[in-house]
Order: structure tokens, then C-alpha cells, then sequence
């Protein structure tokens, strides 16, 4: 996933000290969660279509993680906008997200 490339030469260059892993349970996942010292500090899911987070994934998760930020990084998106209640950015914006990050 090219996304996961973008995410490490960010992190690599500006010496952050995050892991990423791939987070799925039964049939819900979301493609990246960002950990900081072995904790989720930022969850991203990547859609190069249209369709948004499932509700029930999206549920599962903050059930999972109630802190955590969720985001999609989105390859059709223009703008920020909401769905189910997830911040959905164009993918540029959401490697900007990434990038804030401590």
C-alpha cells in the first residue's frame, strides 16, 4: 500500500518514534494504526473509492479504542468532509494528520 511507504518516509525523516500495524477483528479492519511506546495514537483507513467506513466497523473500533482518532485517507476526496462520524481528507491532508503527530 502506498500510503504505508508515504507514512514511513515521513516518520523516517523526521525521526518519529511510531510503529504502524494493520488492525482487523472478525470482518472489520482499518489498514493502519499508528503506536506511540505500544499505544494506538491514530487509526487511518484508505479508500481509493467512494464508499465510507462500514457503521459497524466503526463502532467495533471505538469500542476498541474509545481515545483514539480514526480518520480515511481518501484518493477521490477534494475536501474534508464527515461521514458516520469519521473525519474523511483528501490523502494529502491526511499525511498532514500524520505528519502533526508527535
Amino acid at each position: 500500500m502506498w500510503i504505508v511507504n508515504e507514512l514511513i518516509r515521513i516518520r523516517d525523516y523526521s525521526h518519529k518514534p511510531h510503529e504502524f500495524v494493520f488492525w482487523r477483528e472478525r470482518d472489520h479492519k482499518i489498514d493502519i494504526l499508528v503506536l506511540k511506546n505500544n499505544v494506538v495514537i491514530l487509526a487511518i483507513e484508505c479508500k481509493s473509492g467512494s464508499a465510507d467506513l462500514k457503521a459497524s466497523t466503526i463502532a467495533i473500533f471505538r469500542g476498541r479504542f474509545p481515545n483514539v482518532r480514526l480518520i480515511v485517507a481518501s484518493m477521490i476526496d477534494e475536501r474534508k468532509r464527515t461521514a458516520g462520524g469519521v473525519e474523511v481528507f483528501p490523502w494529502r491532508e491526511a499525511l498532514e494528520v500524520y505528519r502533526s503527530l508527535q
